[in-house]
């Protein structure tokens, strides 16, 4: 396992278009880092088949879901195919308390929500580095979600659209990684990781 130095924690925010790899880099990230973490999301939804509450999701009814929205008690929220979806305060908080890194795979959208609210937030701000990944090779974008076998041609289509626009907020961001190869886009967030953490050295 890689060296990494003592140094307070921080949350990592993952973004790009659809099909960049996002996944892919942070499911390496955690396999690489036992200090790592996701943030588990709340959801509305019922739970599926073999999940587990507090480990794949926080299950909320959605009168619970709504007060937290209307008590600003998520730092991102949404509602996807008619469930809500939103991130606890108290769930980045607890864990970067314990000295968690925080790993974070969210739509542009969403990390333009974090950057936000990073602004007036005594915990997140000191802590949050964005990354954003990118590809110039849209047929490459589109390879990638076809593959998946999950998205009709016009999803697709539409998911390949908003690609461009959401690679022109590259400059919002602290990082951006050209995608490449999945061992290369690695080894590029692995540096990231290291260097935000060396400036946080206690």
């Amino acid at each position: 396992m890689p060296l990494v130095p003592e140094a307070k924690p921080i949350v990592i925010v993952i973004s790009g278009p659809a099909g960049v790899g996002k996944t892919t880099l942070c499911n390496a990230m955690l396999a690489a880092y036992s200090n790592v973490c996701r943030a588990v999301t709340a959801t509305t939804r019922p739970p599926r088949p073999g999940e587990v509450e507090g480990e794949h999701y926080y299950f909320l009814s959605r009168e619970d879901y709504d007060v937290g929205v209307r008590e600003g008690k998520f730092y991102e929220h949404a509602i996807v195919h008619g469930n809500g979806y939103g991130v606890f305060k108290c769930e980045i908080a607890s864990k970067l308390a314990l000295g968690y890194d925080i790993l974070l795979n969210v739509d542009v959208q969403g990390a333009q929500t974090y950057r936000t609210m990073a602004k007036d937030d005594p915990i997140l701000g000191p802590s949050l580095v964005t990354v954003m990944v990118v590809s110039e090779d849209l047929d490459t974008l589109r390879e990638r979600m076809e593959g998946r076998g999950q998205d009709s041609d016009a999803v697709i289509t539409k998911r390949l659209a908003n690609a461009e626009g959401e690679m022109n907020e590259a400059d919002k961001f602290d990082y951006t990684i050209e995608s490449s190869s999945k061992e290369a886009d690695f080894a590029e967030l692995q540096a990231i990781y290291l260097k935000e953490k060396s400036k946080r050295k206690t």
